[in-house]
């Protein structure tokens, strides 16, 4: 028979491992959103003095353009960061996350993390089952990598872009128009 301990265990080994699923989805969430956020303002960096330009720099056109400019970053910053970051994911949504991508795991993770939700009394639920139900899913999330190789593609994608956008901003920054005269 299972006992507390070996539960405890288990399922302590069960929740680690969505915790750092979660974490890594979010850190795709999160590049993801910085990479939006900062192309845009590095698009309007360039736009916005263009269109102050071509409007002579008029205090009305100037005030526009920042505003507008402003205001498309804070919408853009809220979109893709701050909502996406502040939705709630429960333990069941990133188990069927990780088995939508790793068809392997059959359906054990989310077994798994239903079993030790359950609010069922101890009568009505063997605990040994629960037992080797958790420690089935932790073995078998740990033979496919614990899920490392989960959205790779798109965490390298998001780092690249963002990484291009700071450093073309950085470079506008150290070679701008000021810089070349005198």
């Amino acid at each position: 028979m299972a006992s507390a301990i070996e539960m405890s265990v288990s399922q302590h080994a069960l929740a680690a491992l969505v915790r750092r699923l979660r974490a890594r989805w979010r850190l795709k969430l999160a590049l993801h959103g910085l990479a939006v956020v900062c192309g845009a303002a590095a698009v309007g960096i360039v736009v916005g003095p263009w269109l102050m330009a071509r409007f002579h720099f008029n205090t009305a056109a100037v005030v526009t353009v920042q505003g507008l400019f402003f205001a498309a970053l804070g919408w853009l910053a809220v979109r893709y960061l701050v909502l996406p970051l502040r939705r709630g994911v429960s333990d069941n949504q990133v188990a069927l996350y990780l088995e939508e991508h790793e068809p392997s795991l059959q359906e054990v993770l989310v077994s798994a993390v239903e079993a030790t939700e359950t609010a069922l009394p101890a009568y009505a639920r063997s605990p040994h089952l629960v037992a080797r139900l958790v420690d089935s899913a932790v073995a078998k999330v740990r033979a496919v990598g614990e899920g490392a190789q989960l959205e790779n593609r798109s965490l390298a994608v998001s780092g690249l872009i963002l990484l291009a956008v700071l450093a073309t901003g950085a470079s506008l920054l150290w070679t701008g128009p000021g810089k070349n005269a005198g």
